[in-house]
């Protein structure tokens, strides 16, 4: 997936409407997965997480401190 891309389109408001509200987006964290499934197990447990939860983890260099 081009991240770059995504980006400028929620910014130029052709992406996802969910993040209408929250613009402009900026990518702080990635993460590469052999599949969609790994990938989409991975985001649920990110999700999970509270605010200061990935704050710190952002600034640990998306190093989970668990």
């Amino acid at each position: 997936m081009d991240v770059n891309r995504r980006v400028k389109q929620h910014n130029t408001k052709k992406g996802a409407k969910a993040l209408f509200g929250k613009l402009p987006v900026k990518i702080v964290f990635t993460e590469t997965h052999l599949d969609h499934l790994s990938a989409a197990k991975r985001e649920i447990e990110i999700k999970s997480w509270g605010h200061k939860e990935k704050l710190e983890f952002i600034k640990a260099g998306g190093i989970a401190q668990r």
